[in-house]
């Protein structure tokens, strides 16, 4: 699930550095874009945008200032990489 999440990110949003942490696995170009947690039955993605995003698929989110807010998506198939969460990814690489 993880290769395959990697694969459709290169593909439909940039290249990017896969940094492994104690913690987890951040997607970095000149900063962090994304972290990817592995946990026994899914994948959890969070990322940052600068705006307030609502849809049920997102389980979690912490507003951390006014213009920044962290999101938590937990992924557990592959057709759950969809083009909404694409998007997403692609706006937050796009922050940098």
């Amino acid at each position: 699930l993880f290769n395959y999440l990697i694969g459709k990110i290169k593909e439909e949003v940039g290249n990017f550095k896969v940094v492994s942490l104690p913690c987890c696995i951040h997607l970095a170009t000149s900063s962090s874009f994304a972290g990817v947690y592995a946990l026994r039955d899914r994948i959890r993605i969070h990322f940052t945008l600068d705006h307030e995003l609502k849809n049920p698929r997102i389980s979690k989110f912490t507003k951390m200032s006014k213009n920044r807010y962290l999101y938590s998506i937990d992924i557990k198939g592959k057709d759950e990489i969809d083009e909404e969460l694409l998007s997403w990814l692609s706006l937050a690489y796009n922050m940098r």
